[in-house]
C-alpha cells in the first residue's frame, strides 16, 4: 500500500514533468508502488492518426497494444465506455454492472485477458 506522501510526491513529479519520458517514468514508479504490473494513460482517439498532442503512455504487452490499435478496438472499448459513467476509478470486473456489454465487448475483454490484462483499475 502506498502512503499519502508517496501520492503527493508522484503528483509533484508528474506536474513538473517536462517530457513524456519523465511522465512515463513517474507513472511506472507509482504503478509499481501500488502493486500493478501494467498501466495505460491514453487519450481515447484514433491512435494511428493522432491529432495534436495526444497522450499515450502505455506499458501493456506490445502484442496487445498492436492488436488493440490495429483492430481499432478503442472505438468501442468497454472499459473506456464504462469510464464515462463514473468520476472515480473502478475495477474492470465491475464493468458489466456499469454498462450493457455486447458480444464484441466480451470478445475484447477475453482478448485482453489472454494478453495478460485480466483485471484492472
Amino acid at each position: 500500500m502506498i502512503t499519502l506522501a508517496e501520492v503527493q510526491a508522484f503528483c509533484a513529479v508528474a506536474r513538473a514533468a517536462s517530457t513524456s519520458h519523465a511522465l512515463l517514468q513517474a507513472v511506472e514508479e507509482i504503478t509499481a508502488a501500488m502493486g500493478f504490473r501494467y498501466f495505460a494513460l491514453v487519450h481515447h482517439i484514433d491512435l494511428l492518426n493522432p491529432a495534436g498532442t495526444a497522450v499515450r503512455l502505455v506499458n501493456y504487452p506490445r502484442d496487445w497494444v498492436d492488436a488493440f490499435e490495429e483492430g481499432r478496438l478503442y472505438a468501442a472499448d468497454p472499459i473506456h465506455r464504462a469510464s464515462h459513467s463514473t468520476t472515480i476509478g473502478f475495477a474492470w470486473s465491475k464493468v458489466a454492472a456499469m454498462i450493457s456489454l455486447h458480444p464484441r465487448d466480451y470478445a475484447v475483454l477475453a482478448a485482453a485477458r489472454s494478453a495478460g490484462l485480466g483485471d484492472g483499475l
